[in-house]
């Protein structure tokens, strides 16, 4: 079986301001329409701000 696995690729350069709400709703809305097992984020520079504190938990960095 496949596994239920979402990935994202995010912070290939440093980050000038906070992680945006766009992106926020990206990952969320994933999590809730796809109900996946894991949503892995790979990254250089981890992303910081608000809606980054919010969305951390849910995913597998």
């Amino acid at each position: 079986m496949i596994p239920r696995t979402f990935h994202f690729v995010f912070g290939l350069k440093p980050q000038t301001e906070p992680f945006h709400l766009m992106y926020y709703l990206c990952l969320a809305s994933c999590l809730a329409v796809e109900r996946p097992d894991s949503v892995v984020l790979h990254y250089e520079h981890e992303p910081w701000g608000p809606w980054w504190d919010r969305i951390r938990p849910a995913l597998q960095l």
